[in-house]
Parts: structure tokens; sequence; C-alpha cells
């Protein structure tokens, strides 16, 4: 759902430079090899993907302006915020979608 929203700002803002700061810690060996190279011992790095439900196509914009994603949509103004809502919430609805799968990795270390 995240690209589906990324695409739609894209099409509104093709100008707009998207900072996406948390895209390189996603994977999780990405993340230990960050905390590695950075003097990290040992880092333990777990992966969780929690279901989470999708009442309705609305819920999704709740999800949007309660996360880091929020950061991009307040840099739209008013009316291309409204679009790429309607777009989001239309796909949402195309695709018949009743749910989303959050990710989160957890990494911990033993300071020395």
């Amino acid at each position: 759902m995240f690209d589906v929203f990324l695409d739609a700002v894209r099409a509104e803002r093709p100008d707009l430079e998207l900072s996406i700061p948390w895209q390189r810690t996603e994977n999780p060996d990405t993340l230990r090899t960050m905390l590695l190279d950075s003097g990290v011992p040992g880092p333990a790095v777990t992966d969780e993907v929690t279901p989470m439900d999708l009442p309705n196509p609305q819920a999704w914009w709740s999800i949007v302006r309660g996360t880091g994603i929020r950061r991009i949509e307040m840099e739209l103004d008013e009316d291309t915020s409204a679009r790429v809502r309607r777009a989001n919430e239309q796909w949402i609805i195309d695709q018949k979608l009743t749910g989303l799968l959050l990710g989160v990795n957890y990494a911990t270390a033993v300071k020395k």
C-alpha cells in the first residue's frame, strides 16, 4: 500500500523529492550489516510481520496521518493531498483490500 501511496504522490507531484530514510533498514540483513559496520558487536535482528485489519478504505488515511508517511503528505497542498487520498481509496476499493501486513525490525545488542 505504501507503494500505491508513493505512486499517487509521484503522479501528482513529480517534482517532489521523496526522502524515505527508513527504507535503508527495512531488510533485516541490511540492518544487521549496518550495525556491524558501525561497531555494534553481535547485533541480533528480528523481523516481525503483523497483520492489520483495514475496515474501510478511509482507514488507510488514518495510517498515513499517524505514521512517518505523514511527512510526505504534509508536503502536498490541500487539493493535491485530497487527490492522492482519493486515488489510494479507489485502489483499495478496486483491489478489495481488507487488511495490511505491517513489518518491523527489532535490533538488540549487548554493550560491553
